[in-house]
């Protein structure tokens, strides 16, 4: 995977205004590598430690980049992606 985003993704640059439902997301990113539910350990810290674009609720898609280093996490409520966010190491 690259490590920017696509300028033509619905989340990326000007069009992070247009809603993305959760199959569109899978359609174009494939399957995520983990989902993290609410009540999970995994869960709670990435509410807390990712750098997060709008509110996130709901299921997380955890996407790997870079390996297993950092995460591309988009957290899914009613089926749209409502927020998104980086889980990064910091080095």
């Amino acid at each position: 995977r690259s490590t920017s985003a696509p300028k033509s993704m619905p989340w990326g640059g000007a069009a992070a205004s247009v809603e993305v439902t959760r199959e569109a997301l899978t359609q174009r990113m494939g399957a995520p590598d983990a989902l993290w539910k609410a009540g999970q350990p995994a869960h709670a810290s990435a509410l807390e430690q990712a750098q997060w674009r709008g509110t996130p609720s709901g299921e997380l898609l955890v996407y790997h980049w870079r390996g297993e280093h950092d995460r591309l996490l988009f957290a899914i409520g009613n089926g749209r992606v409502v927020a998104t966010g980086w889980l990064l190491v910091l080095e």
